[in-house]
């Protein structure tokens, strides 16, 4: 069985955590993000009583509710906040895989011994999850990933919600076309104009008729309806991140200073004894805004390298999309690749042409992420349909 922790509306509650604002006063929201037009990020739960919605244009959402008000988003807090969440649950003794900011999977089969059965392992976890004020963990067991999100999403925070196999069916069919948080919201908006409202609608439709309407995604959408969830836990591989931190005596905005920061950031990240030699194969790069909130950005680099100035060409640039002064500037390496290692005088053919080829895959999946390169596979070579002869999965570097 699988345990999902949930913080509902996590990245608000940090926001305003962090400025001293309780989150059930008023009617608040996460304001646009800078470059992503006018939508609005997470409200809280007295302006989504008002039906202010996550995604909705600032206009509409101050004409539903006048009063809203809309606070600067701030990605490091968030961030950081999500990395004290799974080390929390890492300390319990939890192998975690987070899904997004305040919502990770873990197994509690390993736990149950060493915390005294199901009691124990929820009580053990609601105590780590509960490591902020205002966030009140919320916890639903299930046999596979999509039931125990979807059962801590309508759990209680005092009250884990535990889907047995037996209900587990009947569970699904009541939830709306909406619960399919895997599925892409552009299908889920077609399913929704079809009239299906339920997913039990869905399952009545029959796994062929929504795979030949909706190709993979709508197989994927209706195995899902049907219970049928049989993705793995993949638990992260937690490491140490090598960041720094400038504090500025007071904010910035000229792109002089901001590059002489950058340089003195990047010296002093370059120095750490922790790198051991390894180069980055991306740079997370951040900064707090000195009228609030916080601006980041992943850069990902064309090889992983440690020479300054070749950092400082990649990263320069990016400030002058700051949206605003700052009062500090903040660097991470990402993606470490491996530090040399001595090699054979004599290498059989091939063999280092394969070895860039393979570093190559890990850079682009570095700067993209593990879909971004595929292997062709043969799935059903005799299909008359010349999309179903061949599929896309996903593969270790060559």
């Amino acid at each position: 069985m699988l345990v999902s922790v949930l913080l509902p509306r996590f990245d608000l509650a940090v926001t305003l955590a962090a400025r001293g604002i309780r989150t059930g006063d008023a009617p608040a929201a996460l304001a646009p993000v800078e470059g992503a037009g006018t939508q609005i990020g997470t409200p809280n739960a007295v302006a989504a009583a008002a039906g202010v919605r996550a995604g909705m244009r600032t206009s509409e959402a101050l004409a539903l509710c006048p009063s809203l008000a809309l606070h600067p988003a701030d990605p490091l807090r968030v961030r950081a906040a999500g990395e004290r969440l799974c080390v929390a649950l890492e300390d319990v003794g939890a192998m975690v895989e987070p899904i997004e900011e305040g919502l990770v999977l873990l197994d509690e089969r390993p736990l149950q011994r060493l915390l005294g059965g199901r009691e124990g392992v929820l009580r053990s976890l609601a105590g780590a999850a509960a490591f902020a004020p205002g966030l009140r963990p919320r916890l639903g067991v299930a046999e596979g990933r999509f039931l125990a999100v979807l059962a801590a999403r309508r759990a209680r925070p005092d009250r884990p919600l535990i889907v047995e196999s037996e209900r587990a069916q009947a569970f699904l069919d009541d939830l709306p076309i909406g619960a399919l948080w895997p599925i892409a919201s552009e299908l889920r908006e077609s399913l929704e104009e079809l009239g299906l409202r339920r997913l039990a609608d869905l399952r009545a439709l029959g796994r062929i008729a929504v795979r030949d309407r909706f190709g993979q995604r709508g197989e994927h959408a209706w195995l899902l309806a049907a219970g049928s969830d049989s993705a793995r836990l993949v638990p992260r591989i937690p490491v140490q991140a090598i960041r720094e931190v400038l504090a500025l005596p007071e904010p910035i905005a000229t792109e002089q200073a901001l590059a002489h920061a950058l340089r003195l950031l990047l010296g002093r990240v370059l120095a750490r004894p922790e790198r051991n030699d390894r180069a980055p194969r991306s740079v997370l790069l951040g900064a707090r805004l000195a009228g609030g909130g916080s601006w980041e950005r992943q850069i990902a680099l064309r090889e992983a390298t440690t020479a300054q100035d070749r950092l400082e060409l990649a990263l320069i640039p990016r400030l002058r999309e700051l949206p605003g002064p700052i009062d500090q500037l903040a660097i991470e390496l990402c993606a470490l690749a491996p530090a040399d290692l001595q090699t054979a005088l004599f290498r059989p053919a091939g063999v280092e042409r394969a070895e860039r080829l393979a570093e190559a895959v890990r850079q682009v999946r570095a700067g993209v992420g593990p879909g971004a390169a595929l292997r062709v596979t043969a799935a059903d070579p005799t299909s008359r349909i010349p999309e179903r002869r061949h599929g896309l999965r996903e593969a270790d570097a060559p």
